[in-house]
């Protein structure tokens, strides 16, 4: 089965209008993410079948694939929502790529782990737009057990200052999201350097079957790159474990957490 694509471009020279003008391009499979970069006639596809990533520069009309990232290696395809001229593709293993200028030459970069591929994998800053934490998997043998030969797995989060240009530095493991407090424009008045963790005690791996337990996650902060860390205060004392997610809703960052029995939301002062 074929998808299509269909590129229409509109022309108005003086007062008359031409008719538009349709282009239609078969790909195999349907893209699962498409973006333009804005007020440019750039496009970027990602094949999730073929693990692939083609671009246009004509809005459209023609089509090619990036250079420099084979086909089949392409797991996700990144926008930054705050540059207009880099995105990112994800990688099988510990090699991913960036572009600088809209996809037109890409730049591979290595991460000390894979990438995790539950959740986001790229966070940004809204100011700093080469501040980027990229979560990440790392697992080791946990030979034989109760439920036989395997692994265990947690995930890390890493940072990069510079838009991975330079080395990834880590900034905490045993964490299941990591957002910057100045991850939208919205947030100015937070402090810059403020990052939120949904993380767990570090002193203990994840059990048999690689998975921690949402009772033992809790919310952490840091302006420091996680040299220090302070624990995130809800307002409900003892019982603000269990934080199973972490997102921003227009001013407010809300942080979601799973009781035994039921579930809460809360969300803390505008930032």
């Amino acid at each position: 089965m074929f998808s299509l694509f269909l590129s229409v471009l509109l022309f108005v020279p003086l007062a008359v209008a031409d008719d538009p003008q349709v282009t239609i391009t078969r790909f195999h499979n349907l893209p699962n993410r498409l973006f333009y970069f804005e007020d440019t006639p750039v496009i970027l596809i990602h094949d999730p079948v073929s693990l692939s990533v083609q671009r246009s520069a004509d809005e459209g009309k023609t089509w090619s694939p990036v250079d420099g990232v084979e086909k089949g290696d392409a797991i996700r395809l990144v926008s930054h929502p705050h540059n207009n001229e880099m995105a990112f593709i994800i990688g099988r293993h510990l090699t991913h790529w960036v572009t600088y200028n809209r996809g037109e030459t890409w730049q591979s970069f290595e991460t000390p782990r894979e990438a995790s591929l539950i959740g986001p994998v790229l966070s940004f800053h809204a100011e700093e737009q080469g501040w980027i934490l990229f979560q990440s998997v790392a697992c080791e043998d946990t030979g034989w057990g109760k439920w036989g030969s395997g692994k265990t797995c947690w995930d890390e989060t890493y940072y990069t200052t510079d838009a991975f240009r330079g080395d990834t530095k880590l900034l905490l493991a045993q964490t299941s999201q990591c957002i910057f407090a100045r991850s939208t424009p919205a947030f100015t008045e937070a402090p810059k350097n403020l990052v939120f963790c949904v993380a767990f005690d570090q002193s203990q791996k994840p059990g048999d079957g690689g998975m921690h337990s949402f009772r033992e996650s809790r919310l952490y902060s840091s302006d420091d790159w996680f040299e220090t860390k302070k624990f995130v205060d809800l307002g409900i004392g003892k019982k603000a474990r269990g934080v199973v997610g972490l997102g921003v809703v227009s001013k407010f960052m809300v942080a979601a957490l799973r009781a035994d029995t039921s579930r809460r939301a809360t969300g803390g002062d505008p930032m």
